[in-house]
């Protein structure tokens, strides 16, 4: 693994700041595969650029 950065991590950094989303929520928002949502959300919470909270059931994401 290198190191965080990237276009698609910082965008989904980006995303974050404004508002928390889920994964799918990050997906949608950003055009990308769930997949790929998935994987730069673990980079992002690896690095301690985000967290994670359970709300209404559903686990959403928030920049820290």
């Amino acid at each position: 693994d290198g190191p965080v950065g990237g276009a698609g991590v910082q965008e989904v950094l980006a995303l974050l700041r404004r508002r928390p989303c889920s994964a799918q929520d990050i997906a949608s928002g950003l055009g990308i595969h769930i997949q790929e949502a998935t994987k730069f959300v673990t980079e992002l919470q690896r690095s301690g650029s985000i967290r994670s909270e359970r709300r209404e059931g559903r686990e959403v994401f928030i920049a820290c």
